[in-house]
């Protein structure tokens, strides 16, 4: 004669392990809906400051430098976390002279973040920046972004780029 199987009893462990799992699974799927949006605001963000350095041009021919030679490069890793523009100016179109104005903007989504990180702007303080610069933190501002100036060192010290 063989014995009956015990019936399982749930116990408060595997009620408290079950709980736990679910609320595990409900906030990954809360995180990754948020990381979307927040990947959807830095997108715009990119997409904005693309067209704002194209507006910028102006203020460029206004302070007596071809805008022509005024060129951004969407510099993007191919991530979904982050973005990258690269600013290069130079003073004659032949090249033979070192940029004029030169800056890198970034933005990032971090993975575990909560927000975006803000937007970081770094020249090499050229006195050409000035009115796109001006143009860009203004337009920064009015959205509400938050963004970081960063001064880097050498501007007479720049290599030439392709």
């Amino acid at each position: 004669m063989t014995m009956p199987t015990p019936r399982r009893r749930s116990s408060i462990l595997g009620l408290m392990l079950a709980v736990a799992l679910v609320a595990w699974c409900l906030a990954l799927v809360v995180h990754l809906r948020n990381w979307e949006a927040r990947r959807v605001e830095m997108y715009r963000q990119r997409d904005e400051s693309l067209l704002l350095l194209e507006a910028a041009r102006g203020d460029l021919a206004a302070a007596a430098h071809p805008a022509a030679d005024f060129v951004v490069r969407d510099a993007g890793t191919g991530r979904t976390a982050d973005w990258r523009l690269e600013v290069v100016g130079r003073e004659d179109r032949d090249g033979r002279r070192p940029a004029a104005h030169r800056a890198i903007l970034s933005g990032s989504n971090g993975r575990l973040a909560s927000a975006l990180a803000p937007i970081r702007v770094e020249t090499f303080g050229s006195p050409s920046d000035v009115p796109w610069l001006d143009r860009l933190l203004r337009a920064y501002r009015e959205r509400g972004w938050r963004y970081e100036v960063v001064r880097l060192p050498g501007a007479g010290r720049l290599p030439q780029t392709p």
